[in-house]
């Protein structure tokens, strides 16, 4: 039984590449067991002939074929361990992009004149890189216009159904303290 895989801590975009190289040595490795029994049996005619050359290199390949199972399972455990960091680093490459992607498209779905404004508003400066700092003031004012317009719908609806104010605890970034504050000075007149 082999000892347990330790992590190889290998940079992400060098993993196929190490992997590659695992692979190759794993092979190599098969390939030599596989290959050196034959090259002990070649050697026994020129050992039988008193060849003392033929006796030393039957000797170095007898003990390498003994080592070679060990650096075999060594060079398996390797590849893996590579295997699995490789699948893992692209796993959450793959979750990375489609958060992204549905981030990108919610922005794209649901703030488009957000990102019409920003860009407008970088072009009339003349400065490009201003679009992000503003694309991200837009869509803080349409978050509260969202706000805004949740608040008047609640206010139009049914007075007895109250606001759930333990679902507003729940959120704890910077965005779920503004809406608690915010709720709590409209509905209880308290600004914190």
């Amino acid at each position: 039984m082999s000892a347990p895989a330790t992590p190889i801590n290998v940079p992400v975009e060098r993993l196929p590449q190490q992997l590659e190289a695992a692979r190759q040595t794993h092979a190599r490795l098969e390939a030599e067991a596989q290959e050196t029994p034959a090259k002990i049996d070649d050697l026994d005619e020129r050992v039988a002939a008193g060849d003392l050359g033929a006796n030393a290199e039957q000797a170095r390949l007898r003990l390498r074929l003994r080592k070679l199972p060990r650096e075999i399972q060594v060079a398996a455990d390797q590849v893996k361990t590579l295997q699995g960091e490789y699948q893992a680093a692209l796993d959450t490459h793959v979750r990375q992009q489609l958060a992204s992607e549905a981030v990108r498209t919610a922005v794209e779905r649901d703030w488009p004149a957000n990102v019409a404004a920003a860009r407008a508003g970088a072009a009339a400066a003349g400065q490009p890189e201003l679009e992000r700092s503003l694309f991200d003031q837009h869509a803080r004012a349409g978050a509260l216009q969202a706000l805004g317009d949740a608040l008047c719908d609640w206010l139009a609806r049914d007075p007895r159904n109250p606001v759930d104010r333990q679902l507003l605890r729940c959120f704890t970034d910077f965005r779920g303290r503004f809406v608690q504050r915010l709720a709590a000075a409209f509905f209880d007149g308290d600004a914190q």
